[in-house]
Order: C-alpha cells, then structure tokens, then sequence
C-alpha cells in the first residue's frame, strides 16, 4: 500500500513542475442586465420586467495556456464554457467547454488549431477573424442587431476542425 502512495506522489510531482512551468490563465466574464420586453399581438400588449443573461456579450469561463518547447515551438489550449448568468446553466445542455476547446502547435511553420472552435468568418474564438473588426454591430447585442445579422456567413462553432494559420509576411497572414 505504501509503495502505491509513493508512487502515486511521484507522478503528481512530476505534473505539478510541468504544470508550474506552463502559462495558464483562467479567465471569465458574466453579462447580466434588466430586460423590458412589450409584445404586441393586435388584441393585447403584454409587457414583461426580469433579469437576463448574454445582454451583450454571452457569460463565459474558460482555461488557456502556452508553453514553449524549445528552438521556436509552442503548444497552446482553450478550454472555454458559455453559461447563462442569470439561472447558472450551461448555455449547451449536457456539453462542457461549448464555446471552444482547441488545442494549437505553433512555430516558424505558422500555427495549427484542432478541435472545436469558432468559424473564420465569425467573431468567435483563437481564429475568428470578422465579427469587430468588420462589422459596424460587433458581435453582440443580442437578437437587436449583430455579426450575425449582417454579415453572410459564420456566427457558428464547428466540432473536429483543423484550422492553420500562416507566419506573418509583410503586416498579412492567411487563415484556411
């Protein structure tokens, strides 16, 4: 039995150095606010007063971190869960890390990024390449305006992608 304790110490030392050595960040971010809604059906107006999650931007948590390899690599993950701040539901029934889990290789080569992540086209993610920075709604405000409204495609995550990401060249990158 005692053998196995040790044992068992041994390795989660071990982990524990690799884990200390890596950059690891946790992160969040909670989007409450008051809604008043008026639905008017031609017979009744109802009005309605509560407390609503994702106002602007949905609420989230997540784990990422990098680690440096040696002779210019890097290995890097997200780990990031939408949840709804109001009821503390997740924003997916029944799936953890909804928003993005993906984990990256980087390098001279450029960078490599599976798993599940955001569209190029959306605001979404390591990768998103849109949402701010071309449309005039941003990525949020809810169903009132948004990325998602005016731009043609990408507001999505996708499951099992490959995404790779060129070394800058002259202030450019292509993304595929």
């Amino acid at each position: 039995m005692f053998k196995k304790s040790l044992a068992a110490v041994a390795v989660l030392g071990a982990f524990a150095g690799s884990a200390l050595a890596a950059d690891v960040q946790l992160y969040g971010l909670v989007d409450l606010g008051l809604n008043w809604t008026q639905v008017d059906n031609g017979k009744t107006t109802t009005d309605s007063f509560g407390m609503g999650s994702g106002q602007n931007s949905g609420s989230r948590f997540g784990l990422k971190g990098t680690e440096e390899l040696g002779n210019g690599l890097k290995v890097g993950f997200s780990l990031e869960n939408g949840f709804n701040s109001d009821d503390g539901q997740l924003a997916t029934e029944g799936r953890l890390f909804d928003r993005e889990a993906l984990l990256y290789v980087g390098g001279d080569f450029g960078e490599l990024g599976m798993g599940r992540q955001g569209e190029l086209a959306s605001g979404n993610g390591r990768y998103g390449l849109f949402g701010g920075k071309v449309s005039p709604f941003s990525t949020g405000w809810s169903d009132i305006a948004g990325h998602k409204y005016v731009m043609v495609a990408g507001f999505g995550r996708m499951d099992n992608t490959i995404t790779y990401k060129t070394p800058t060249f002259a202030g450019f990158n292509l993304l595929a």
